[in-house]
């Protein structure tokens, strides 16, 4: 009987494991879905897994993702989609041929009325999400694409999962691995994240490089997932199984700069004032430059546009 008692013991143990590991794909699976499906309930499910994910790997006392500003927040619109009101999401993506004229890093946007938001953040929530909120999503004046936080949270699942050495064999999982390893070769960043200073973390945000209004571009220009996903089938895979589309564009302004490192950046810049192609305005702590031609690339421009930013917030207020 104490033998009979030991096994069941040692077998449950193992079946947590797997219920996890179950979970787990669940989760890659409905986010797969997720991105190629405008159905409101393809979010609904794919919150839920997150929430169900975090669950059951902190009942089973493996981890928890507690500390994880990108779950705080899904928790968040789970919490308010189950017990408050329903999510009518937009989900849609950018359309390839604007990518020219647009900052962006990423072509799927999952839009929120702005209302929605503004209800779960004057709601009753501990102030570290919404803390997690404001961080996580990406703010426009009508809406709020919540799809950067949820691509972060599951790169951080991706990684714990690695950690923790747990064994996922779905093709979803494969999927999310090939595309974080493809990024780990090229020296690409795996997290969209908001970035407020001179580091390289690929930006959320997106927006028009002339200026224009981004949500008026959102209300007129973004193309179906279904659309979208069409495109993406027609492009041919490189070895890697990238589209080519990926693969052999040139960068966008944005991507270019996040290659460059600091130092490189400081000589660009210093080389278009000797070149006489930028001029500086303003000395002192808060330092300005100005483009002062047009013989300058949209490269050199948002670099120029950058620095800007990046004097003016840090010394701003000094």
């Amino acid at each position: 009987m104490v033998k009979l008692n030991f096994q069941v013991g040692y077998m449950s143990e193992e079946t947590n494991v797997e219920i996890c590991i179950a979970e787990i794909n669940r989760f890659y699976k409905y986010y797969q879905l997720f991105c190629k499906s405008p159905d409101p309930d393809s979010l609904r499910e794919v919150l839920s897994y997150a929430y169900s994910v975090n669950e059951k790997l902190r009942k089973q006392k493996i981890t928890n993702f507690f500390s994880s500003p990108y779950y705080l927040a899904i928790q968040a619109l789970r919490n308010y989609a189950i017990h408050q009101s329903e999510l009518f999401n937009i989900s849609k993506a950018l359309p390839i041929d604007h990518f020219a004229k647009l900052n962006a890093e990423v072509a799927i946007m999952c839009l929120l009325p702005r209302k929605v938001i503004d209800d779960i953040l004057t709601g009753k929530l501990k102030n570290e999400t919404k803390k997690a909120i404001n961080e996580s999503f990406i703010f426009y004046q009508k809406y709020v694409d919540i799809y950067p936080c949820i691509f972060n949270f599951g790169v951080t699942l991706y990684f714990e999962i690695k950690k923790l050495q747990l064994k996922i064999q779905s093709p979803e999982f494969k999927a999310i691995e090939k595309f974080i390893l493809y990024e780990k070769s090229n020296n690409f960043n795996h997290y969209i994240k908001k970035s407020n200073n001179f580091n390289h973390y690929i930006n959320g945000n997106v927006s028009t490089i002339d200026g224009s209004s981004i949500d008026s571009f959102i209300d007129t220009s973004l193309i179906s997932l279904f659309d979208y996903s069409r495109i993406q089938d027609s492009l041919q895979k490189d070895e890697n199984g990238m589209t080519t589309f990926i693969s052999s564009r040139k960068p966008l302004p944005e991507e270019w700069f996040h290659l460059k490192s600091d130092d490189e950046c400081i000589d660009i810049l210093y080389a278009l004032i000797q070149e006489g192609k930028v001029q500086e305005t303003s000395k002192g702590p808060v330092k300005s430059f100005k483009c002062v031609t047009d013989d300058i690339s949209m490269n050199e421009k948002f670099l120029v546009d950058q620095f800007n930013k990046f004097y003016l917030e840090t010394y701003g207020g000094k």
